[in-house]
């Protein structure tokens, strides 16, 4: 993760896979990134703009051989894919030190209940 200032965050996960062994038509070693940008905004920073890709060269191919008594069967499959998501999250929790009513401190009782 990367804090450009306050309320700006850029993050990426990058991951490389190789196989070796098969011949076919795919990316035999996919090269992954998955990026994200945040942006946050309001007073207390409670709402938060994401877009995420993943997948963003698009090259997460998987191979799995399967053997039997004619050969073997390779299926090739695409399992994450490329995508892109837009977010929007907003953090309603507001949390105060002290309960009041009418600008007064509201009392406890030993239950932790309130008179």
């Amino acid at each position: 993760r990367i804090y450009i200032d306050e309320t700006n965050m850029l993050s990426f996960n990058i991951s490389k896979n190789y196989i070796s062994g098969f011949d076919f038509n795919g990316s035999t070693n996919p090269f992954v990134i998955n990026a994200a940008f945040e942006k946050h905004f309001f007073k207390g920073r409670n709402g938060v703009v994401s877009v995420q890709v993943f997948d963003l060269l698009d090259q997460n191919n998987f191979i799995e051989r399967v053997y039997d008594e004619q050969g073997f069967t390779d299926t090739i499959s695409n399992t994450l894919g490329q995508y892109f998501m837009v977010s929007f999250r907003l953090m309603l929790q507001k949390w105060t030190g002290t309960p009041s009513s009418k600008g007064k401190p509201l009392l406890r009782r030993g239950d932790g209940s309130f008179f």
